[in-house]
């Protein structure tokens, strides 16, 4: 009796194979698909690329045709390959999916949507995965940069406080910033603090407590572009 088996499941995705093979015998074998011969398939073993009915018949020596049963391999399609867009401080793909994987500088970010939102700079790749779990082909590398107009207004909305303050202070960022440099200067341009941080991404505090009352200003520089906020100590 002739026998037919996979290795593996015979549902997988688009790019990848079901080995099949065949069982007892080892010679005079063709493969076929849906009833139809396969050209060039006479071994063993097959790998199916495609969704359909694959059987195999063997001609005995005394020139008999005898058939398998019939394995059905289904294959399931794979997401469009992605493109990444950045628009209105969003980067992002229109591709739909169940979930997506994105990387920055070649490491995997923890997000599953199909959005970034205030993205740092770096390069960009996502792929779609889909409802059946098939994932789409990995999307050409999208590089994000920050210009100096959009530094520029970033920091310009970077804001303190409380201002006035009895020594404590708080930066709030509007935004992720990256190597960011902080000086805090008096009236006669003396150093009274310096940091540097290489990303501000939630609100710092600064403590000038041992410092006099008067006014103060806080510089703060990222990526070659920088901002000073005045501050009033009581």
């Amino acid at each position: 009796m002739l026998e037919i088996s996979s290795k593996g499941d015979l549902t997988v995705c688009a790019g990848e194979t079901v080995i099949l093979e065949t069982s007892p015998y080892e010679k005079n074998l063709v493969w076929q698909l849906n009833g139809q011969d396969i050209e060039g398939a006479i071994g063993t073993t097959f790998e199916a690329s495609a969704s359909g009915n694959y059987s195999y018949t063997y001609t005995t020596d005394a020139g008999c045709t005898l058939t398998s049963p019939v394995m059905t391999v289904n294959i399931l399609e794979q997401p469009t390959a992605p493109a990444i867009v950045f628009e209105n401080g969003v980067l992002q793909t229109d591709v739909e999916g169940n979930e997506y994987i994105w990387t920055r500088d070649g490491e995997m970010l923890d997000v599953v949507n199909s959005r970034i939102e205030e993205p740092l700079p770096g390069t960009y790749t996502v792929q779609v995965v889909n409802e059946t779990g098939c994932i789409s082909e990995v999307s050409a590398p999208f590089t994000y940069t920050i210009t100096s107009s959009e530094k520029e207004n970033e920091l310009k909305q970077t804001r303190i406080y409380p201002n006035p303050s009895q020594g404590v202070v708080f930066i709030a960022p509007s935004q992720n910033l990256v190597n960011v440099h902080i000086t805090v200067t008096d009236v006669t341009g003396r150093i009274i603090h310096e940091e540097k941080v290489n990303q501000l991404t939630e609100v710092k505090e600064l403590n000038l407590t041992k410092n006099q009352k008067g006014l103060y200003f806080i510089n703060i520089s990222s990526n070659n572009s920088s901002t000073t906020l005045k501050l009033l100590m009581q």
